[in-house]
């Protein structure tokens, strides 16, 4: 209780600052349910001053925070519900029932809502003015399985259909046979997307107008289910047609493609500054004589050359968090392409990370040098870069001594 007394204390003494409020009421396996009513019941009185607000935990623990008015809640601006889905008796009923419409959700300035860890619950029965959000995530962090919320297409496309100032978005959708309609999602103001797909949602972005686009992150859930191969080429592919804007930031997995759906895709986005390719085990539902993404010297040349087709070329940041296979000199023949100045409209690398294998340490360490003093952030496990860091430091501070002298 003396923590309580000492937030008591605080928030009588902060004004009318506004509040960022965070409570993380973890399950104890033989307590049960942790008691924070004394903590809700000391917050509430300063409702109205509330920016911010993350509940973390299993949800009858904030019983006495539902319970608010949305007139008393009129400064909250983000809401994050990370409600866990075990201990209870009757689901999805009790998973929804005590905040379905309580005011939190109806916050009149709430702009940011993120509801991640739900299982079969439908959003659409939440009493969310949907077309008031600027961002939204429905379902947990890619590669978060566990209690994710994963919908029909046909729901996805009933609460995106109505939520038209959205700026940012993160959704899980599957290929249920809810046999209900799929509406069309016109979405003008949305920069960023990002999407966890499992099965064939051609359906789903077909339908889906973004003209404004400028990022997209792509991780698909393989489907067991069907046991069908499904073309995530074909699915994928309204995302990227020309109407629908300028992909700068690329974020894609490497086991659904092959390396000529994945170029194809890099084609059609000509002002693509970062892009990241992610490494997952290989789909068991693609076909075997379908190649993989493969990340070599030639496909460093083909993003960093003016020989043949040239790719990426305004790529600013290039993150390969998967498996490669190129050499210790295709990646500082890439570098040096890409960092010296000799190739036109090439732009120059801000940052670049990857885990090569059987990389030459030492040689690749000299060859870095100059392009980290000159502000190249590089992350390569393979390599003691703090000590790289240093080396460059001592050289600066060489330099700098030099043109004092002169």
């Amino acid at each position: 209780m003396l923590r309580a007394t000492a937030a008591s204390e605080w928030l009588k003494r902060s004004g009318n600052l506004p509040l960022h409020i965070s409570f993380v009421a973890k399950n104890d396996r033989w307590l049960g349910l942790p008691i924070v009513d004394p903590y809700l019941s000391l917050i509430a009185p300063f409702s109205s001053r509330w920016k911010s607000l993350v509940l973390e935990g299993h949800s009858t623990s904030f019983s006495r925070i539902f319970a608010l008015d949305a007139a008393d809640l009129r400064s909250l601006e983000l809401l994050i519900f990370d409600f866990n889905s075990t201990g209870y008796r009757n689901l999805p009923q009790e998973l929804t029932t005590t905040w379905s419409d309580c005011g939190l959700l109806t916050a009149p300035s709430l702009r940011k809502l993120s509801i991640r860890r739900v299982a079969t619950m439908h959003p659409k029965y939440l009493s969310v003015n949907w077309a008031q959000l600027t961002h939204l995530e429905l379902g947990a962090p890619s590669g978060s399985l566990n209690n994710a919320m994963t919908m029909s297409m046909s729901t996805a496309s009933e609460i995106l259909r109505v939520s038209i100032h959205l700026v940012s978005c993160r959704i899980k959708i599957a290929e249920y046979a809810d046999f209900a309609p799929i509406h069309s999602m016109q979405l003008p103001l949305l920069r960023h997307l990002s999407m966890d797909i499992e099965g064939y949602v051609l359906p789903f972005t077909e339908k889906l107008e973004v003209p404004g686009l400028r990022e997209i992150n792509l991780h698909v859930i393989e489907n067991n289910v069907t046991g069908n191969s499904v073309n995530y080429k074909t699915c994928l592919a309204p995302l990227f047609r020309p109407q629908q804007g300028r992909i700068q930031k690329l974020v894609v997995d490497t086991q659904y493609l092959d390396q000529e759906s994945f170029l194809e895709i890099l084609r059609k986005c000509p002002q693509l500054i970062s892009l990241a390719i992610n490494g997952y085990e290989r789909h068991t539902n693609l076909p075997r004589e379908s190649p993989p993404i493969t990340i070599d010297n030639e496909f460093l040349e083909i993003i960093s050359s003016n020989n043949g087709e040239a790719l990426c070329s305004l790529l600013e940041e290039f993150i390969c968090d998967c498996p490669v296979a190129f050499s210790t000199t295709g990646i500082i023949e890439f570098i040096k392409r890409k960092q010296d100045g000799n190739i036109p409209k090439l732009a120059k690398l801000k940052k670049i990370a990857m885990r090569p294998d059987n990389i030459e340490r030492d040689v690749l360490l000299s060859e870095l040098e100059p392009y980290i003093s000159q502000g190249l952030t590089c992350d390569i496990p393979e390599l003691d870069i703090p000590e790289l860091i240093t080396r460059v430091k001592l050289l600066l501070c060489d330099e700098l001594d030099n043109e004092d002298l002169r």
